[in-house]
């Protein structure tokens, strides 16, 4: 007996033993075993099914544009608003730690 480990959003880990209810699940974006809900929120939570590949897609102002849109990750074509003034160049470029001296 295994604890099913899908995702809810907001919620946490489904837990269930043997859960049916998640195990057929596929990701709305590529069609891959969803492994958790969108967490994104625009007056409510997306909750749209995604696997470990694929996120909410960002618009091209930085924010998740009040629309329930999904692609995978590598596939994103512009940065969360919050990462704008980090100067990173493309949404797959990793953020660097600060060190101790406050320089990336």
């Amino acid at each position: 007996m295994t604890n099913c480990t899908f995702t809810r959003a907001w919620i946490g880990h489904c837990g269930k033993p043997d859960c049916t209810e998640h195990a057929a699940i596929k990701c709305c974006s590529c069609g891959n075993p969803a492994t958790h809900e969108c967490g994104e929120t625009y007056g409510f939570v997306c909750g749209a099914p995604l696997c470990e590949e694929c996120g909410h897609q960002i618009a091209e102002d930085g924010t998740n544009g009040g629309r329930s849109v999904h692609c995978r990750r590598d596939q994103q074509k512009h940065l969360p608003w919050y990462m704008r003034d980090e100067g990173i160049q493309s949404p797959s470029t990793s953020v660097q730690p600060l060190t101790d001296g406050g320089e990336a």
